[in-house]
């Protein structure tokens, strides 16, 4: 069985015992896939986050080991427009 989750809603830092993984994918078929390979070879708990957003927040609560991002998301193109006007 995978140890796969779409991340919860309320997450804390007791959420996993174990390392988290955190896969940001807009497509959630790629995401799934991605996820679900990752969890049949590691150890680790993985979380699958389907937009930018939950994923910053996610990244916010529970801090994971390694965070695989869908750079060309909308929200993460967003913030990195608003950060390169501000300079």
């Amino acid at each position: 069985m995978p140890n796969r989750t779409n991340a919860p809603e309320k997450l804390t830092p007791t959420s996993a015992t174990k390392k988290i993984i955190l896969v940001a994918e807009d497509d959630e078929g790629i995401g799934t896939m991605l996820a679900d390979f990752i969890s049949d070879e590691t150890s680790y708990a993985v979380f699958l986050v389907t937009n930018g957003r939950r994923a910053l927040q996610v990244v916010q609560q529970v801090k994971p080991s390694l965070f695989l991002l869908d750079y060309r998301s909308r929200p993460v193109v967003e913030m990195e427009a608003s950060e390169t006007d501000s300079h």
